[in-house]
């Protein structure tokens, strides 16, 4: 689906796929949604809920009574399971574009 942007509705960013300028500057947004996310669980045939485990790490600095923390790590993902059964989904295996859009979502590494 291609918008053609002139003072339109607004489209959520994780909903556009393609950015374009088109003849006389228009702007062309093509959105994801004729693909749906392929994400899902081989064991259950879960494609809506998954458990992902991060870590994160922080430093924290102690002065007299206070707790603060004074730097804070990015999270790492540790393990990403479906929601239903906790069927273990590997990682490399995902396709890149849901790979990349959850460790954005999540702020990881």
């Amino acid at each position: 689906m291609t918008f053609c942007i002139a003072g339109a509705e607004a489209i959520p960013y994780n909903r556009i796929l393609d950015v374009r300028y088109a003849s006389q500057g228009s702007l062309l947004l093509t959105t994801k949604e004729e693909s749906r996310v392929a994400l899902t669980c081989p064991q259950c045939g879960n494609d809506q809920n998954f458990l992902v485990k991060t870590l994160q790490m922080h430093v924290v600095h102690l002065d007299e009574a206070r707790v603060e923390v004074s730097e804070e790590g990015r999270p790492a993902v540790l393990e990403v399971l479906c929601d239903e059964c906790e069927t273990a989904l590997n990682l490399d295996e995902m396709d890149e574009g849901i790979r990349k859009e959850l460790l954005l979502t999540l702020g990881a590494r």
